[in-house]
């Protein structure tokens, strides 16, 4: 699938820190345009801070993060968004007194064009029917569940090329992660390139083309993701008995 796909997205020999705690240890790789991408790992990994490093937060000490042939170490936040890159946060990061409306239409604040919106509002009720039904509810008031499905809308409504998710499973009942993930693999063939990191590692790897490994803040494994699958060291650290 990589071969003839232009690479989207590249982390070269990365590194940072959280203050005087350094996270990353030289971290490389690449996404291509149309992939969809995980990342997987322990708790602790480093695994949303490479996301966050990729917004500037916490800022590159070493290595270079390249989007489009274009390096994002000196752009701010809101300059990284416009270049289409949307991020969806662990924890979703809702507004819960705004209505669930209210937070999907602040995915288009980065853009203005009311035929964009109203065709992604009409994916995003396609994907998600039950967000339509709870339009004019408080975001507070929904489950885990529900409150994932309004963050990856308000992901969506910002029409990005590449969609970066933080651990959309977490916390979720099987019966919602299964249905997150369908939809994620909908998203995938709308075109979107998904770069999901995850510690769901059976679920993710059964989504996506590609994975990496990370651990301790190193890439330790790199692979099509039935090749992870069946890696005995993967299975042992992070499948359990699956």
């Amino acid at each position: 699938m990589t071969g003839a796909k232009e690479v989207l997205l590249q982390f070269e020999s990365v590194y940072s820190s959280h203050g005087a705690i350094k996270v990353l240890h030289g971290v490389s790789l690449n996404v291509h345009q149309g992939e969809i991408v995980t990342l997987i790992g322990a708790n602790g990994a480093g695994k949303s801070t490479l996301l966050m490093t990729l917004f500037g937060q916490p800022a590159l000490t070493q290595g270079r993060i390249i989007y489009q042939h274009q390096p994002l170490a000196k752009l701010a936040t809101h300059q990284i968004a416009k270049l289409g890159i949307t991020l969806c946060p662990e924890g979703r990061r809702l507004f819960p007194q705004m209505t669930v409306f209210e937070n999907l239409m602040m995915g288009t604040l980065s853009h203005q064009n009311k035929h964009i919106t109203s065709k992604q509002l009409e994916f995003v009720y396609h994907l998600f029917p039950l967000l339509k039904d709870r339009a004019l509810q408080r975001a507070g008031t929904l489950s885990g569940g529900e409150q994932q499905m309004v963050a990856i809308g308000r992901g969506l409504l910002a029409k990005p090329t590449l969609l970066l998710l933080d651990e959309p499973s977490l916390g979720l009942a099987p019966r919602i992660v299964q249905q997150i993930f369908k939809a994620l693999k909908e998203i995938a063939a709308q075109g979107t390139t998904l770069f999901l990191v995850e510690q769901n590692a059976h679920q993710a790897l059964q989504l996506a083309d590609r994975g990496y490994v990370l651990a301790n803040g190193n890439i330790t494994l790199t692979g099509s993701s039935q090749e992870l699958l069946n890696n005995p060291d993967v299975k042992n650290a992070y499948l359990g008995s699956e």
